[in-house]
């Protein structure tokens, strides 16, 4: 009793994921730290170097009015930000000159690997409050590198939004002992460690894709790594994140990133809509197996739904504990799947990071 009184203020002072499935809480918590912001700041803890990272081109869509922009005088002047923002509109490169002709024959490469010593003479982007990179330098290079079909450049950010900066601090006091769990993909995050890093989980569910397209539901989304990607393949995307402080993270990197995903936030067992083409099940089903009561909720979920595929990663069988309702092997949990739903046939696709395996789990013979 008196341990739980004493956990309780711990865990919503902290954020701690387990209590953040609570509204209440979740409110409480962003009370807290909007105070803790005010006696505190958190500059300190995030990475706001000027070192050289490389980013999609892509990433490149505005830049600053030269007409009125003053490079040298904006970076002398810590407190000015430019307020005139234009898109960027690809250049015409017909006339292929020696930059071109350079850049074709030797690769893109900044001007350090290049040895060259003119100041301030590098591919340079400012970040808004948004996340958006602005260019302010280099201009021409980026417009060679598209025309060339190169994907990522190196760049030096030389400035970021104030409001970036707290929300980049955020992210930063998400990273515990492990580090965030799920990773980020926007690229300023690039100093961030992840707890469970995607690309080896998404290289599977990529090469095994059965469709070009559809739609997906993502169970237990967390901050919505799955969700882009399947976005950026063209599928439309439902989010489930339950956790409020999860969800916040999940609708902010959305925005950030301009998608166009559904996020639902509440249970799994509410969600009214249950007909999806590909359902993502990737380390969140053995949270039902603790009590009869989520197994039963788990269970009637699996008859509702009207999927083709689910992609499903379970625990592996050491990692719960006796007090658990039951507590199955991966190919057992997969075997109980095909009994309680619409699937019938399964295909071992590989080991995530964690060593735990990932199946597809289809209705048609694979």
């Amino acid at each position: 009793m008196i341990r739980n009184l004493i956990s309780y203020p711990k865990g919503i002072f902290r954020g701690d994921h387990a209590y953040m499935n609570n509204k209440y809480n979740w409110y409480l918590f962003q009370i807290i730290d909007f105070f803790r912001s005010l006696y505190a700041h958190k500059k300190e803890k995030t990475n706001l170097d000027n070192a050289m990272i490389s980013i999609s081109t892509e990433r490149l869509k505005l830049c600053v009015d030269k007409s009125t922009f003053s490079l040298n005088a904006f970076l002398d002047n810590k407190f000015y930000w430019p307020k005139a923002f234009l898109e960027i509109n690809k250049l015409n490169l017909e006339e292929k000159g020696e930059l071109y002709n350079e850049i074709k024959s030797n690769g893109f490469k900044s001007q350090k690997e290049l040895k060259n010593n003119i100041k301030n003479d590098e591919v340079m982007a400012i970040i808004n409050s948004n996340g958006q990179y602005i260019l302010i330098n280099g201009f021409k290079r980026l417009m060679v590198a598209r025309s060339l079909k190169i994907e990522k450049i190196p760049i030096k950010v030389v400035k970021r939004h104030k409001n970036w900066v707290k929300f980049k601090s955020k992210v930063k006091n998400e990273e515990h002992q492990s580090g965030v769990y799920q990773q980020v993909l926007h690229p300023d995050f690039y100093d961030i460690a992840f707890h469970r890093k995607g690309d080896v989980r998404w290289d599977l569910i990529n090469d095994s894709l059965q469709i070009n397209k559809g739609t997906v539901l993502d169970i237990g989304s967390n901050w919505g790594y799955f969700s882009h990607k399947f976005e950026d393949l063209g599928y439309e995307c439902t989010a489930v994140e339950r956790n409020y402080k999860c969800n916040y993270f999940l609708k902010k990197f959305k925005d950030i990133e301009g998608k166009n995903f559904s996020t639902y936030n509440n249970s799994i067992f509410k969600i009214p809509n249950l007909k999806y083409d590909v359902v993502l099940a990737l380390s969140i089903f053995h949270g039902f197996i603790r009590n009869k009561s989520a197994y039963d909720k788990m269970t009637e979920l699996l008859s509702k739904l009207d999927m083709e595929y689910m992609y499903f990663e379970p625990h592996k069988g050491d990692e719960v504990g006796d007090g658990f309702y039951v507590n199955y092997k991966p190919e057992e949990f997969v075997e109980y799947i095909i009994n309680n739903s619409c699937l019938n046939h399964y295909k071992f696709l590989g080991e995530s990071s964690r060593k735990r395996k990932i199946f597809l789990i289809s209705r048609h013979q694979l």
